[in-house]
């Protein structure tokens, strides 16, 4: 990179001679100007915007940076603060498939109970199992899967 024109360009550059400083094409000092990385005119101050650019897009850098925020990331994961997208989706995944099992569970166990009763006792025992379900749902996974985990073994052979 040529920084001799520095002191031959006095306090302003146009971007023709912005090119020639940093050895790229008008085009793409055009495209800096453009994307907000170089502004005005006076020497000093481009070249000052130019480096920061470059330490910004230095591949290491960038991977140090990623690093740093993976490492956050983590930290919060442990701190209770963050979910990861895979926890989540399996967490509803889980619970969506235990509301279809209730849902369709009502199949079989409701049928016999409702065979003689009229419409509203009929609404009054599926407003019932409904709440029930919804609040099973809503005590939370770690509530469901330490529920499902007791009975299993519980179970009679």
């Amino acid at each position: 990179m040529l920084l001799f024109p520095l002191a031959q360009a006095g306090p302003s550059w146009s971007k023709f001679q912005c090119s020639e400083a940093f050895d790229l094409s008008l085009r793409r000092i055009n495209q800096l100007y453009t994307d907000g990385v170089l502004m005005g005119e006076d020497s000093v101050a481009l070249c000052r915007q130019y480096f920061k650019f470059l330490e910004k897009s230095d591949p290491r850098k960038r991977y140090q940076a990623a690093s740093a925020e993976k490492v956050e990331i983590q930290i919060k994961q442990l701190k209770g603060s963050v979910i990861s997208v895979v926890k989540v989706q399996d967490d509803l995944t889980f619970l969506l498939g235990g509301l279809k099992a209730k849902l369709l569970g009502w199949s079989r166990s409701l049928p016999g109970v409702l065979a003689n009763l009229d419409e509203r006792e009929c609404s009054k025992i599926l407003l019932e199992e409904a709440n029930f379900v919804l609040k099973e749902l809503s005590q939370g996974v770690e509530r469901i899967f330490a529920h499902g985990r007791h009975r299993k073994k519980n179970r009679r052979p």
